[in-house]
């Protein structure tokens, strides 16, 4: 009997498991656990409903940071714990994990993170390949292929070719960042303080990366400033969408330095192939019309945005040259 080989996607807002072509899991990537005790309380989706509604004994730890590993050992603890729920994590065949990890990402928390996780055996897979073949890219042939992975940390900018990450460019703005202009938007524009969980669900409903194209309403709840009273208030399409743009300008000005640096051959493929872009964060409407317009550069999204590294990682185990051995 063979161990069963499950790809891990670790990212900073869920956390995915996948096995056999399909997702098996997908929960935010958190957990809480008593500061006094240090006794895990819960993970995933149960830890998140903890946020803002706990006292001061409980944290609700959140391991990944920006798109980079933050604390290798509650990853562990949390990867250990949510994939218990999907498989015998005791029985005598440990799992074989395969990780898509950021080519940003400190070796030495990797390192720790697999060490923790022992004794299933771990192998860390680039995340820009994973995603690359989970979109169906053809990254072993000899022209370039430019990869934009939005995520909620950050945002990976690659350039492949021949198996191979030529350039990748991390940039500190994806969709937390525009989940806090949405925030921002609301605490100055109408006095009410959102949480950041409420703050992206706003995103979710009425954001649109091209403002004329924005429709609709939505009237979340709030804690007006003034009175400190749960207040709602109506919020239009128009004025969430305009609210991104500050943001948005920021991920298209990070592409574009990360292009500049593009080997000319490679570019001129780039052009012909068309930018793809992967991530939680593409799934945001009209982003991919929005970048065409500002960069005047092909884009598409992937069909499944944002399972492609998870479901790719699994698939770059069938060339060696994609793989980093733990």
């Amino acid at each position: 009997m063979e161990a069963v080989e499950i790809s891990i996607d670790l990212g900073t807002e869920n956390l995915l498991a996948a096995a056999g072509g399909k997702v098996l899991l997908r929960e935010p990537c958190l957990l809480a656990r008593s500061l006094s005790s240090r006794a895990v309380l819960a993970t995933g989706e149960a830890a998140a409903q903890m946020l803002g509604r706990v006292d001061e004994d409980i944290e609700v730890i959140q391991p990944v940071v920006a798109g980079r590993l933050a604390d290798p050992e509650v990853a562990a603890l949390l990867i250990k714990r949510l994939l218990s729920q999907v498989l015998d994590w005791k029985s005598r065949l440990w799992p074989r994990l395969f990780v898509a990890m950021s080519d940003t990402s400190d070796s030495f928390a990797c390192q720790s993170l697999f060490q923790a996780l022992r004794p299933a055996r771990c192998v860390a897979v680039p995340r820009a390949l994973a995603a690359a073949r989970g979109a169906g890219l053809p990254v072993g042939e000899p022209r370039g292929q430019a990869l934009v992975d939005v995520g909620a940390g950050s945002t990976e900018v690659s350039i492949l070719s021949m198996h191979q990450v030529i350039a990748t460019r991390s940039l500190q703005v994806a969709g937390q960042a525009l989940d806090e202009a949405v925030r921002l938007h609301c605490l100055h524009a109408h006095e009410l303080e959102l949480s950041l969980q409420t703050a992206r669900e706003v995103k979710h409903r009425l954001g649109f990366a091209v403002p004329e194209r924005a429709q609709g309403s939505f009237s979340p709840w709030g804690r007006e400033l003034v009175s400190g009273l749960p207040r709602q208030v109506e919020l239009n399409a128009l004025e969430i969408s305009q609210a991104l743009q500050e943001p948005l300008g920021r991920i298209a000005r990070g592409i574009q330095q990360a292009l500049e640096h593009v080997p000319a051959g490679l570019a001129a493929d780039l052009v012909d192939q068309g930018l793809v872009l992967t991530g939680e964060g593409a799934r945001l409407k009209g982003l991919c019309d929005h970048l065409q317009q500002t960069l005047e550069l092909p884009f598409r999204i992937a069909d499944q945005p944002s399972t492609c590294a998870v479901l790719g990682a699994l698939q770059a185990k069938s060339s060696a040259s994609l793989v980093l051995a733990s």
